[in-house]
């Protein structure tokens, strides 16, 4: 009761204390903020008084110029140079004064430079004035000049003093506010205080009037005491300075098995009997060390009290000394308590945990646990197994030592963020291996809080996702190559647009020219060579694709035999003759001394070489130089095309011979073809057993394609013929009847049948075909594939089926080329297959093939 008044006491007087210090800080804080509030206050007016200052100064050397001018008398000129004096102290003044204001400090520097600006305007009339040379006009530009100036002084000055002035008022109102909050905060901490005193009276008056009773109460207590010690949950027994029990309440009697009347006087070891729990060995009594030192004890963990009659319990026990009022010991009280369940419940939680630490130890994954503050407490054998560290040199934050050097800045600082949060950790890094190699791990760590959120420890999983990130940057690096596939697509769609209709422009205007001027022989040649050039352009564009096409499919068969390597390099310049003398280019041709045989088709290594050739061509700059080398090394032959052209950059290399690619897709460099040349010589090279390489010192340099192609080693007692070119001979006479959907088509080739001394007739569907067929009787029929009605396949059937059809010649004229394409011409009855737009020469060689075989028969 005594120390509850006094500390009563003690915290209302210090309450007291309080408010009134409290009033004197806010009195104090109040005053410094109305001092600084005035102090804004007279700043902004010192401004604004400023500026005005300024303004007249400028205004009265303006009117004392402006006397001197008139006059003429220089004592006119003593006000000017006062002003003028005055302007620059005034306007440091003022730079310093707006030194805090950055809005002000920047249209004061645009001010000063406009005073000066106008003082020097002022000062040049006065030098002008001075020195006699006033000329009127000249005086008025000036004047003029000066007035504008000191407008925009005045409005500048304005503004600047207008945003002062709205300072201005800002400042005396906060004074005003300031100053109010004083007068109310000051007049409630007095009140507070003066109540704060009052309170205090009251209660110290309060506690001095229960003063009385307390004797009273501390008798009440002291019953108390026992009633209470009688109904305490705990066992409680108190000893005298020997140890001798002098008194102990009915819990301590029901565990200890012992009576109160029987119990007293008795030594304390002889009723209250502990041993430890594992070792079954006596534990020393806490009382006696309580007694002879004099200090609280408990004790240990896993004891047992063991009963009169034998039971055993475990239990908690501490013992304290009992004092005198002089501090003397005259006893001790033992408190106690079974602990039977707790025990049990123990003894649960550590067979739990040897549990979950066998399965976490038994998961294949990484498994770890860490502290509220992150550091790592647990690790499963699987970390140890992994890194080949042990537990130990992994703990806390030492596990760091085995994150990838890149990923560990980013790593910690996503973990310390999980820490601080208590949201859930995730980060994909890379962890080192034993054997040293870093491997893509999913870490992933989950706090676990209690009832009031707070975070009691972390529970972790690493799983190992290293081919997961292997197989995912694949498909990134799969579906990069399928994006690069496609703008090569598009590119090549859009090239293969403009390659066929760069020859279908010319050939539009030949068909116009040719209409125009049908009477002119000359003209007529000229547009008619015109035409079959354009037309071979877009067969060769085809040939081209359908060579690509057969080549990816492996439907392509080559031609062997043994075969001269200088005549195919023969036939291939003879071939590029025409676009290298266009360009003006230089080729240079080198070949062995020696003969050079092959085992090869000699039209596609010289489509092959015509190829790189025509690359080199469209490639360099009119004029250029193109070294055509050939060598053989050992049992290769080697093959090399040098030009002087545009070169070949260093990262283009790898991918030079990819379908659809070129070195220079700029419109200012574009030279036409469509990206399929250079993979053509490298698929046909391929086929032949040989290889093909690029070499460029990289734009400007020029470029080099080198091929290698096995050579026959022995040479073949027959040498190979010669690849001699065969021109056609006129066409005989022949019955031809063309069957073609396109009118235009069939009308064009009929012409030229014609032309040639043929007899013929036309045809645009099956059915017509067939009337036609029965009344014309023709020997040969040109029979396009697609047509209304009926298709060609079964037309020929039909034809074969008539009498005497198996005597007529049937010709496929189709736009389809694929081998399957021809294997059902075949089938179906045809003798010859040609494809679309058919080479005219090819056609009449044929028929005078025809003509040949049958006079032979």
């Amino acid at each position: 009761m005594k120390a509850s008044l006094k500390a009563t006491l003690f915290l209302g007087a210090a309450a007291a204390v309080i408010l009134l210090l409290t009033s004197v800080v806010l009195a104090v804080a109040n005053i410094r903020q109305l001092h600084d509030r005035s102090y804004w206050v007279a700043h902004t007016q010192d401004v604004i008084h400023g500026f005005d200052r300024l303004v007249l100064l400028n205004t009265t050397a303006e009117s004392s110029q402006r006397g001197y001018l008139l006059t003429g008398e220089p004592r006119y000129l003593g006000p000017y140079i006062a002003a003028v004096g005055s302007v620059g102290e005034v306007a440091d003044e003022l730079q310093r004064l707006v030194a805090d204001n950055p809005q002000q400090r920047e249209r004061f520097s645009a001010l000063r430079q406009q005073i000066q600006a106008r003082l020097s305007t002022l000062a040049e009339l006065i030098d002008d004035r001075k020195a006699g040379s006033f000329d009127i006009a000249h005086e008025l530009q000036v004047l003029d000049r000066g007035k504008q100036q000191m407008e925009v002084l005045r409005t500048t000055v304005d503004e600047m003093i207008a945003d002062e002035r709205g300072l201005l008022t800002m400042r005396e109102q906060r004074y005003e506010h300031t100053y109010q909050t004083a007068l109310i905060s000051g007049a409630l901490s007095g009140v507070l205080a003066l109540g704060a005193i009052v309170a205090y009276l009251l209660l110290l008056r309060r506690h001095l009037l229960q003063l009385d009773a307390a004797n009273q109460v501390i008798a009440e207590q002291a019953e108390r005491l026992r009633t209470t010690l009688a109904s305490i949950g705990d066992a409680v027994i108190s000893t005298d300075c020997d140890a001798a029990i002098t008194n102990m309440n009915a819990v301590a009697e029901e565990l200890t098995g012992w009576p109160l009347a029987d119990a007293l006087g008795k030594p304390l070891d002889q009723v209250f009997r502990i041993i430890n729990e594992s070792s079954r060995k006596t534990v020393a009594n806490p009382a006696t060390r309580a007694l002879s030192e004099g200090v609280i004890v408990g004790l240990a963990n896993h004891t047992l009290l063991i009963a009169r009659d034998g039971v055993e319990r475990p239990i908690d026990d501490s013992a304290a000394p009992i004092r005198c009022k002089d501090g003397e010991i005259v006893g001790c009280v033992l408190v106690f308590r079974d602990v039977s369940e707790k025990r049990d419940a123990e003894l649960r939680l550590e067979r739990s945990e040897r549990r979950l630490q066998s399965v976490m130890n038994a998961i294949p994954q990484k498994i770890f646990t860490a502290r509220p503050n992150g550091d790592i407490d647990y690790f499963n054998p699987h970390w140890s197994e992994y890194t080949g560290l042990s537990a130990a040199q992994l703990d806390g934050w030492l596990w760091t030592q085995a994150i990838h050097p890149d990923d560990l800045a980013e790593n910690l600082r996503v973990w310390q963020q999980a820490i601080d949060s208590g949201e859930p950790f995730m980060f994909e890094h890379r962890f080192r291996r034993a054997d040293g190699e870093y491997r893509w791990h999913l870490s992933r760590a989950k706090a676990l809080a209690d009832d009031n959120g707070e975070v009691l420890l972390w529970v972790g999983a690493n799983t190992d996702i290293h081919e997961q990130k292997q197989t995912a940057n694949e498909l990134r690096d799969i579906a990069a190559q399928l994006a690069e596939a496609d703008l090569r697509k598009n590119n090549f769609l859009a090239m293969l647009a403009h390659e066929l209709r760069n020859p279908l422009a010319p050939i539009g205007n030949a068909v116009r020219t040719v209409q125009m001027f049908s009477e002119d022989a000359t003209v007529v040649q000229s547009t008619a060579s015109l035409m079959e050039r354009q037309v071979q352009q877009i067969v060769r564009l085809v040939d081209d694709l359908l060579d690509v096409s057969r080549i990816s499919h492996g439907k392509i068969e080559l031609r062997r035999e043994c075969v001269e390597l200088a005549q195919i390099i023969q036939v291939a310049v003879e071939t590029c003759r025409p676009a290298l003398d266009a360009a003006g280019h230089q080729l240079s041709v080198a070949l062995p001394s020696e003969s050079v045989l092959l085992d090869a088709d000699p039209a596609r290594l010289a489509q092959s070489f015509g190829n790189l050739l025509n690359n080199a061509c469209k490639y360099s700059e009119p004029g250029g130089h193109i070294y055509l080398t050939a060598t053989c090394e050992g049992n290769e032959a080697v093959v090399s095309v040098k030009d002087t052209g545009i070169g070949i950059a260093a990262n283009r290399l790898s991918n030079i011979f990819e379908l659809f690619n070129q070195v220079d897709q700029s419109q200012e460099r574009s030279q036409g073809g469509l990206g399929i040349g250079l993979t053509l010589v490298q698929q046909l090279v391929g086929l032949h057993g040989g290889s093909v390489r690029a070499y460029s010192d990289g734009p400007g340099h020029g470029s080099e394609f080198v091929v290698r192609l096995p050579v026959i080693v022995e040479r073949l007692a027959e040498a190979p013929a010669p690849l001699l070119r065969v021109e056609p001979k006129a066409p005989l006479a022949w019955r031809i009847l063309v069957v073609d959907d396109n009118q235009d088509s069939a009308a064009s080739l009929t012409l030229l049948l014609e032309l040639s001394g043929n007899e013929t007739a036309m045809a645009h569907d099956g059915l017509e075909a067939l009337r036609i067929f029965e009344t014309f009787k023709p020997e040969v029929v040109l029979l396009d594939i697609g047509l209304p009605k009926l298709n060609g396949y079964e037309v020929a059937r039909k034809i074969r089926s008539l009498p005497g059809g198996d005597r007529i010649t049937l010709v496929a004229l189709t736009g389809w080329g694929q081998e399957d394409d021809r294997r059902k011409t075949r089938e179906a009855g045809f003798d010859k297959h040609l494809v679309k737009p058919a080479n005219y020469a090819e056609l009449t060689a044929y028929l005078e093939t025809l003509r040949a075989e049958a006079a032979d028969s």
